[in-house]
């Protein structure tokens, strides 16, 4: 049970922290896209708070939601257990990818609304912010698209390890 906890505990944290960064970037490049097109939560305009508070607000549900599902499969059953320790570094890789991917989507966003390619022309964001507040829109879509995925990706990677381990625990007896 303790182990499992830390799993979700583990997600929980890595998942805060790849907000907290990802939003203090993200909020500096529109922040309109925490003003406008998020719902007003605090009082404030600053850059640095916005980016605190969505940074927890957006991100913990999603690191529980990964560590519940990712905690069954590495405890439940039979056979061999991972604790929280194995899954350190998978989880770091998924975060890793997040943010390459974040970065990719953001230019990506970008360059499509820079050339028309994707409407840019929310009503309440300034003319000359459309294109930075699309592209931050791309990055944010991305990291949680990347996420989802990543968490499913670690799941049946456990699920594999287990196996795994269960074998290599059979063929030495």
């Amino acid at each position: 049970m303790r182990e499992g906890l830390a799993i979700v505990g583990l997600c929980i944290a890595a998942a805060v922290a790849y907000g907290l960064v990802h939003d203090q970037v993200t909020v500096r490049l529109s922040l309109e896209y925490f003003t406008v097109l998020h719902p007003h939560v605090v009082d404030t305009e600053s850059p640095t708070v916005l980016a605190l508070v969505w940074g927890v607000i957006a991100s913990w549900w999603m690191g529980a939601a990964l560590g519940v599902p990712l905690a069954v499969c590495c405890r439940s059953g039979p056979g061999a257990k991972l604790g929280a320790r194995e899954v350190v570094r998978p989880v770091l890789m998924v975060l890793a990818v997040m943010g390459v991917g974040a970065a990719v989507a953001g230019t990506v966003g970008w360059w499509l609304a820079a050339g028309g390619r994707v409407p840019a022309n929310h009503p309440d964001v300034p003319p000359e912010r459309q294109v930075a507040t699309v592209a931050v829109a791309f990055a944010h879509i991305a990291a949680e698209s990347i996420g989802v995925a990543g968490g499913l990706f670690l799941c049946l990677w456990v699920v594999v390890r287990r196996m795994r381990l269960d074998a290599a625990a059979a063929g030495k007896r």
